[in-house]
């Protein structure tokens, strides 16, 4: 039993810390590298771009809250945000939508949905689209 509980406590500690590893990764390709020209992203803690595709998505746990950025080429003053939530009205916008950034609330009931920007500027208009997953 002492073999058994050493051995789970072993596994643990080397689960956090590699999760950690993991999540500081996570953080730094959460911005798109290798994108030229016009280019639109929704940033955010809890964002991750694939390096290869540029392909955003987005693991949110319900009951929580975060924050989401429009980031771009455009210089585009104003930014409209749509937010899609399965069920419906289990996602909470917090504060105004018709900003560069926009705080969420993910209710416990979230299963899953989707964040919309669009922003427009002199160059044209730009708008992401990030799928977002419960944990």
């Amino acid at each position: 039993m002492k073999k058994l509980c050493m051995l789970l406590t072993t596994i643990l500690i080397v689960s956090c810390s590699n999760d950690e590893k993991v999540v500081e990764s996570a953080k730094k390709a959460s911005q798109p590298s290798n994108l030229e020209g016009l280019y639109c992203y929704i940033s955010g803690s809890t964002v991750f771009y694939d390096q290869v595709t540029n392909i955003g998505s987005c693991v949110a746990k319900p009951g929580s809250s975060a924050s989401f950025y429009y980031k771009s080429s455009l210089d585009a003053p104003d930014i409209k945000w749509t937010i899609i939530a399965e069920p419906a009205g289990s996602i909470v916008v917090n504060g105004s939508e018709n900003e560069s950034s926009i705080s969420l609330t993910f209710n416990s009931d979230f299963e899953k949905g989707e964040i919309r920007s669009v922003g427009e500027g002199e160059k044209g208009t730009c708008g992401p689209v990030l799928p977002v997953t419960s944990k």
